[in-house]
């Protein structure tokens, strides 16, 4: 079917550049690719710089690089990604690549930047995203940053979101159990036992020491205010983290541990 739906992005330059040598001209040409039912006109070169997959295609020899993306009927047709993602990827092109505010692009916008680099091997533009996800601040719930660390493969996010998940006061909600799923939903709970269960332990034997007067923190029993989107406010973090972090490593199952956790 043609289509004939060119989506309007009001930052977005469309047009050609009339004086590039030949020499670097296909490099610059636009492309079509289609994402769902639209078709975007996109400056080819930002495509070859960052993405190794769009590197390799439009690179082939005369004849078929030239042709694909060329034309509404050749347009390069990008499964599986939404038109919010694909945008999302533009936006960081023409807006936002070189702009030192980096709240011109929202959380939920750099989930969808991760996403779009990781698929299209834009090793740079990923390693950003990450940077920003990590960087964001309120934080990143971790419920959602585990299942990004897993969907996107970032497993240096795995264990420090189960340390604040073990640290929170509250247990696991039953739609964040849904979430992670069954295996790793009861490694975390066996977790947050084994934590209390040694820290109950402990504060027992100062109390009944002679000589024992420090004051003892114990973790709030009381919820703490629901989340709200993808973000999370700072709470106490009532236990070491890195015993936390030594009781996760000796009870997870290696699958679910990073690797060199």
């Amino acid at each position: 079917m043609k289509l004939s739906i060119f989506k309007k992005i009001p930052w977005l330059f469309c047009g050609y550049i009339r004086s590039c040598s030949s020499t670097f001209s296909p490099r610059f040409l636009s492309t079509l690719p289609q994402v769902e039912d639209c078709l975007y006109r996109v400056h080819r070169y930002f495509l070859i710089r960052e993405s190794q997959f769009f590197s390799t295609m439009f690179e082939l020899p005369s004849g078929t690089a030239h042709t694909e993306g060329g034309f509404d009927q050749a347009a390069v047709v990008l499964p599986d990604v939404t038109c919010k993602e694909f945008e999302c990827l533009l936006k960081f092109f023409y807006d936002s690549m070189h702009d030192s505010d980096a709240d011109r692009i929202t959380l939920a916008e750099w989930v969808d930047i991760l996403s779009m680099s990781t698929r299209f091997i834009c090793d740079k533009i990923r390693d950003h995203a990450i940077r920003e996800i990590d960087q964001h601040r309120p934080r990143i719930n971790p419920i959602e940053k585990i299942i990004l660390g897993f969907r996107f493969h970032v497993p240096q996010w795995l264990l420090p979101s189960y340390v604040a998940i073990c640290q929170r006061g509250h247990p696991l909600e039953v739609e964040e159990a849904h979430k992670l799923g069954l295996e790793l939903s009861v490694q975390l709970a066996s977790a947050r036992e084994a934590i209390r269960l040694e820290s109950s332990i402990r504060l027992a034997q100062r109390a009944n020491g002679a000589r024992s007067q420090a004051a003892v923190t114990t973790p709030s029993s009381e919820r703490s205010a629901p989340w709200v989107g993808l973000t999370i406010l700072d709470e106490p973090q009532p236990y070491d983290g890195s015993r936390v972090a030594e009781i996760i490593r000796s009870t997870f199952p290696q699958e679910l541990l990073p690797q060199n956790a």
